[in-house]
């Protein structure tokens, strides 16, 4: 073998093997950004889910203080009873909307979330004054550890919801004293 024709064989070696360098990196970054694509794409699914029970929490508080208020409810016990069986039933449909991925599931560090632990944590204060009716939600839980949390998770991806404490709702009725 001549040396030109051995200088054209190593040249058309490192040729084929710079191509299939270039061809194995390219491989590995498509895999990488197809995995980050993925867990983009379960963050916002599970931002989404977050937000979403954000959202329902705070209308099922407010919505049911208000349809307290607006039915006539004044005694506080009643309201906090109300309150604690409507959210038991988001806490419920909740978890058995998102089975799956994402999963939703409730919980605390102080105990499993039954209508006793809500009813120990939900307080309603009430204030009537010349016909307007002031109702304040108050979720007593003493700190982060005893209040409702909720993990929202996908398989490489997780996100927290919980009730804060100290977290209030007020609704407001007018026109609501006999004279």
């Amino acid at each position: 073998m001549t040396s030109r024709a051995f200088f054209s064989t190593a040249l058309v070696l490192a040729i084929l093997f710079t191509l299939f360098l270039v061809l194995g990196f390219s491989s590995l970054a498509a895999s990488s950004l197809g995995q980050a694509t993925t867990l983009a794409v379960q963050a916002e699914k599970t931002n989404f889910v977050r937000s979403e029970l954000e959202l329902n929490a705070d209308r099922v508080l407010r919505g049911t203080l208000q349809e307290q208020l607006d039915q006539g409810a004044r005694e506080t016990n009643a309201i906090e009873d109300r309150l604690a069986a409507n959210f038991l039933a988001f806490v419920q449909q909740s978890q058995a909307v998102h089975p799956g991925f994402p999963a939703v599931e409730f919980h605390s560090n102080a105990g499993a979330i039954d209508y006793a632990f809500l009813r120990s944590r939900f307080k309603v204060l009430l204030h009537e004054v010349n016909g307007i009716v002031f109702a304040e939600f108050h979720n007593a839980a003493r700190d982060a550890d005893d209040t409702i949390q909720a993990r929202i998770r996908f398989d490489d991806y997780m996100q927290s919801f919980s009730l804060p404490p100290n977290y209030t709702v007020t609704a407001l009725k007018v026109g609501a004293c006999t004279p």
